[in-house]
């Protein structure tokens, strides 16, 4: 400014002092007519070369942006002061954003325009990088049970919640955006004060915290506890509030218990004989309280302010154990005071730093007349133990539990303390005291063997003076360890039974455990109760921190984060495994995981993003880096900068490539066993099989054999090409042979990791090295098998279970089909015999009939007594006839309960209701079979009776046994001519004009039943000879 007049003094500093830039222009034409040194800062040229200079010297970007960015200069400079953001272009090419404040002014009389600018470069920066943290924190408080929350600095925008808001204050997030003071709704009333009080001290930028109700709908009864901090910006200027809310019912509600309980001990401590006290480090009377103090005529207190060494100068002992325990240690000492012996008790009082600051003790007097005072005594010490030591906090939960069982036996007067777990039926010792050797931390027993397995079958606590006494002489816990006393309870942590705690001693007791022991094991009870439940959810809480710091390596799922450009920014541990390619060869790179094919729906996924909208289960085949396709579910959220514009995507990948394989699978098997209704035949059920288990389930080598019971062998009945090709056609197996036996017996999957290994393989030189054979039933196998060792999972496993389940029923199908076929060609078979029979029969009671009429009315006509008679043996006929027509009605073909039956017997049996006249032979011993013995016993009878019809009463019928499984029948009469042996058994067949025709095809129908064959032949005398074959039986 050479040519401008001299400035003032004050002028020339404050313009060459301040922080921001500020240039001095022409406003005509925009030409820099002064700059001061932070000008020269911000845009790194000199002030020298500044003036004289266009604004657009320093302005950024495209020449026609400079052209324009040096055209607002001017005009704007022509409205009056204005502020806008002015991208600057340093000398060394680096591009800042700069904040203008325009203002014309006029300076030694020219009309002059005056722009102060700051860099706000960083401050943009800075935003983009707290939105992007914003969502990043967003994904990983989603699971996270406390409410985190975000708040601006005027209470006007809750910035950012999480969804354990609403389980925890009962109210919706979305009503807590639209209106930030919404949550005051769930606070309790009584509380909403102290709210706002906080607000004010996080804006008056304090770090808070606070314990208060909330949640109307659960009726206020869940306690959060708050921390809140106020954020700072460089400047020091408040720009948001951060915070979190923690759940702390449940402590609440054991706050509650302690305290109960404590106010309970001090009223219990002020009624009872007792002398409690505390002195200072000087040796000053702190506190003097209880009910002993009556017996030295003293009030509760008054000894306050006095000193011990003015007080007790005579009594050197008492003096002594002050000093002693101020030293640190615990002292218990007996001493007279005025005429009254007590035993006295002085512990230590440590500072959080551990140095002592002071003794508490206690005194009671000894005499038979307060032996209830001194047990009060010893509980409140115990008790006193319990606070003390349970709020050490440099001792580990195993050290603080040993403390509490130690402070236990020693106040119940017992050598051992121990802590269980019982878990399915055992008890397991955590920690214990003492010198019993089985009753140390590790060891275990039966519960059946334990004194726990009474006791927590007991309300309250189970109390043992004396075991013998007590009838516990025989019982197992006695004999295994041998305790005569014993006290304890049920440990019980959140609801559930987690074990006892006990104290015991091998030498009985004289009394029983008082009303203040007891309390006393009730306390620890509640104490271990509370400590293991805290311990517990520490250890979860710190479980549940560990895993969301951890979120983004320890996902199952791959997460990515790109720009918009698709280059990668973040690559998780889970997108190193699935994509096989490194962190460090992803990031900074174009995203490589998307196929070319699938390249257009990604390039539309990802405008989606662009455009600020989410992206939900987009699935999308991908290449990872060694060749393999997989299928990939795709979720993402587009991520934004501070002024919420899209700026790339979050996205999360999850493999489903087994999901797609295995609904495939499903999909083959439900079509499969669609295919399977209905089919005919045992081939069509093997040749679905196959292929199905070939092309839809993915294994190439199979076959399936059916079991042929009469052979005893496994006959295949369909294979695979590949099978063929592999190792040739598949074999007929017999029983015992090979692998496929032993599924088919049990009934079970036998999978074989590697053939060879197996002694009883059918072939050792197969080329096959693994296996799974699946029983169908009781129909066969269906083999499957590869070339590698270990080709099959349990995926696999299951897979061919389920088929072969199809298979089953579609192979009964088929089994009930062909059997019902069988029957219907049998009852159409039956149906022709008894067309025919029935022509028989009509024939032959029509015979007699209408002889015995015919008789009738000649008898009636002459009165001669001959006719009658025939009319009586027509009629004998006929009633012969009937009966045999209705045995063979009434059963048929059909035969009851087999049972073993010795034939020499029913033979003889048999042949007691054949005339005297003839005779029986049996030629050898006939051979024992299993069957139905009336209707055999009808068969022996029919025989018999035939031969005694067709050669008269004094017929010989031998009976003897056959060579091949079986038995003959015969008789010595003229025989049946070749001619007519094949009608034998044809119903209503005789060639005896006085038979039925009946009997002996009720004989074939009765030895068919049995699984038998009948033929007749020629005997050896020439007879008729009626050979039966059993060996089928």
């Amino acid at each position: 400014m050479a040519t401008e007049e001299p400035r003032s003094d004050f002028y020339q500093q404050l313009f060459e002092a301040v922080s921001d830039a500020i240039f001095v222009y022409d406003p005509a034409d925009g030409v820099v007519v002064d700059a001061n040194p932070a000008a020269a800062r911000l845009t790194g040229y000199e002030i020298d070369d500044l003036e004289g200079s266009s604004v657009s010297k320093f302005s950024a970007g495209t020449p026609e942006e400079v052209e324009q960015a040096a055209l607002r200069i001017v005009d704007a400079a022509a409205d009056g002061d204005q502020q806008f953001e002015w991208p600057v272009v340093r000398a060394d090419g680096e591009n800042r954003l700069a904040e203008v404040s325009l203002h014309r002014t006029t300076i030694n009389g020219d009309d002059r325009a005056l722009a102060l600018l700051r860099d706000v470069t960083d401050r943009e920066r800075d935003r983009a990088e707290q939105e992007t943290a914003r969502q990043q924190l967003s994904l990983l408080t989603e699971v996270n049970p406390s409410v985190l929350w975000l708040f601006s600095a005027d209470w006007e925008e809750c910035l950012f919640i999480n969804d354990a808001y609403e389980e925890i204050w009962g109210r919706s997030v979305d009503a807590l955006r639209a209106d930030p003071t919404d949550f005051m709704q769930a606070v309790h009333p009584d509380d909403r004060d102290r709210i706002e009080e906080i607000m004010e001290q996080l804006a008056n930028g304090s770090r808070v915290e606070l314990q208060y109700r909330v949640n109307e709908g659960e009726g206020y009864t869940r306690w959060v506890w708050t921390e809140g901090i106020p954020i700072f910006d460089a400047d020091g200027e408040l720009q948001q509030f951060v915070g979190f809310n923690r759940d702390i019912t449940d402590i609440k509600r054991l706050e509650t218990r302690l305290t109960e309980q404590t106010a309970a001990l001090s009223t219990l401590t002020d009624n009872v004989p007792l002398v409690l006290f505390e002195l200072d480090d000087e040796g000053t009377f702190i506190q003097s309280r209880g009910r002993g103090l009556e017996d030295l005529g003293l009030a509760s207190d008054q000894l306050v302010g006095e000193s011990l060494f003015e007080l007790y100068s005579e009594q050197p002992a008492i003096l002594d154990a002050y000093r002693r325990a101020l030293d640190g240690e615990e002292v218990s000492q007996t001493a007279e005071v005025e005429g009254v012996v007590y035993d006295s008790w002085y512990q230590p009082q440590f500072a959080p730093d551990g140095s002592v600051m002071g003794v508490i003790g206690a005194a009671i007097s000894v005499t038979d007349r307060e032996r209830l005072e001194r047990e009060l005594r010893a509980n409140d010490q115990a008790l006193r133990d319990l606070h003390t030591r349970a709020a050490r906090s440099d001792l580990t939960m195993d050290e603080r539990i040993r403390t509490m069982l130690d402070i236990g036996r020693e106040r119940l007067n017992l050598p051992y303390g121990f802590l269980t777990r019982i878990e399915d039926g055992t008890q397991h010792i955590v920690e214990a005291v003492g010198t019993h050797e089985d009753l140390q931390p590790g060891g275990s027993a039966p519960l059946s063997e334990a004194y726990c397995r009474r006791t927590i079958e007991t309300d309250g606590l189970l109390g043992v003076a004396d075991a013998p006494e007590a009838g516990w002489e025989s019982d197992p816990a006695y004999e295994r360890f041998g305790l005569n006393c014993y006290i304890g309870g049920k440990l019980v942590i959140d609801g559930e039974l987690y074990g006892t705690v006990c104290f015991a001693g091998s030498t009985a007791r004289d009394q029983e455990f008082s009303t203040f022991e007891r309390s006393l094991v009730e306390l620890l009870l509640q104490w271990f109760a509370y400590e293991l439940e805290r311990e517990q959810r520490e250890e979860t809480l710190h479980e549940t921190n560990a895993e969301l710091a951890a979120v983004l390596d320890t996902s199952p799922v791959a997460i990515i984060q790109f720009d918009d450009e698709t280059t990668v920014e973040q690559w998780n541990h889970r997108a190193e495994t699935m994509f096989q390619i490194p962190r460090e060869e992803a990031i900074g790179e174009p995203l490589q995981i998307i196929p070319a094919e699938g390249r257009p729906d990604f390039d539309a996924m990802r405008e989606r993003l662009m455009a600020g909208e989410s992206v939900r289960n987009y699935e999308t085949t991908r290449q990872r880096a060694d060749g393999a396709e997989r299928v990939v579910s795709i979720n993402a959220e587009p991520t934004r900068d501070s002024e919420g514009i899209p700026t790339g995507g979050i996205v999360a990948v999850t493999d489903i490539t087994e999901q797609k394989q295995q609904q495939q699978r499903a999909d083959a098997l439900r079509s499969a066993t669609q295919s399977l209704v209905g089919v005919d035949t045992e081939v069509e059920v093997g040749e679905i099989a196959v292929e199905t288990i070939k092309t839809a389930l993915g294994f190439p080598v199979c076959a399936m054999w059916l079991l042929d019971e009469a052979e005893e062998l496994l006959r295949p009945i369909a294979e695979t090409e590949q099978a063929v090709e592999l190792v040739g056609p598949a074999p007929t197996i017999d029983r015992g042979e090979g692998l496929f036996w032993r599924a088919l017996a049990t009934g079970t999957i036998e999978q074989y990791d590697d053939t060879h290994d197996e002694a009883a393989i059918l072939n050792p030189d197969t080329p096959l090295r693994s296996e799974i054979v699946v029983p169908i039933g009781e129909h066969g196998v269906v083999a499957v098998s590869s070339t590698e060792p270990n080709a099959f999972s349990e995926v696999d496993i299951a897979v061919l279970e389920t088929l072969t389940g199809s298979l089953t029923a579609a192979l009964n199908s088929v089994a009930d089909s062909q059997a019902l076929r069988r029957r219907d060609r049998e009852l159409e078979r039956q149906n022709e015999q008894l067309d025919e029979f029935a022509d028989v029969i009509a024939h032959d009671l029509r015979g007699p009939l209408t002889a015995a009429r015919g008789f009738f009315e000649i008898a009636l006509e002459t009165h001669d007594d001959d006719h009658f008679k025939q009319v009586e043996h027509a009629h004998a006929r006929m009633e012969l006839l009937i009966d045999d027509l209705l045995t063979m009605a009434r059963q048929g073909q059909s035969i009851g309960e087999r049972e073993p039956i010795d034939l020499d017997v029913l033979a003889r049996s048999v042949w007691a209701d054949v005339p005297d006249a003839a005779t029986l032979e049996i030629t050898a011993s006939l051979p024992e079979v299993v069957g139905d013995k009336h209707r055999l016993e009808e068969v022996f009878s029919n025989l018999f009776r035939n031969a005694v019809d067709h050669v008269g009463s004094g017929v010989t019928v031998r009976v003897g046994p056959l060579a091949d499984d079986g038995f003959y029948i015969e008789d010595d009469g003229p025989g049946i001519p070749a001619g007519k042996r094949p009608h034998i058994f044809d119903y209503g067949y005789t060639t005896n004009p006085h038979g039925t025709g009946i009997g002996l095809a009720v004989v074939e129908g009765i030895i068919t039943a049995h699984g038998w064959t009948v033929t007749v032949t020629e005997g050896s005398d020439g007879g008729a000879r009626f050979e039966v074959r059993t060996a089928h039986d």
